[in-house]
């Protein structure tokens, strides 16, 4: 009984973290896409990218 509850609480865990990881991973996406689309907007791609690579570093 004690290992049926023990695995129980792994594969929650698992569940959870992976749940986390593709979650940041959708936010990241949405937040990447919104600074494209931003830079685009204002045409000011060149001086996007050089702030983001210096952010970076």
């Amino acid at each position: 009984m004690k290992m049926y509850l023990t695995y129980i609480c792994l594969v929650s865990l698992l569940t959870i973290l992976l749940l986390a990881i593709s979650n940041m991973y959708v936010a990241f996406s949405v937040y990447a896409w919104l600074i494209t689309l931003g830079c685009n907007l204002t045409g000011e791609i060149t001086t996007c990218e050089n702030k983001w690579l210096l952010q970076k570093q």
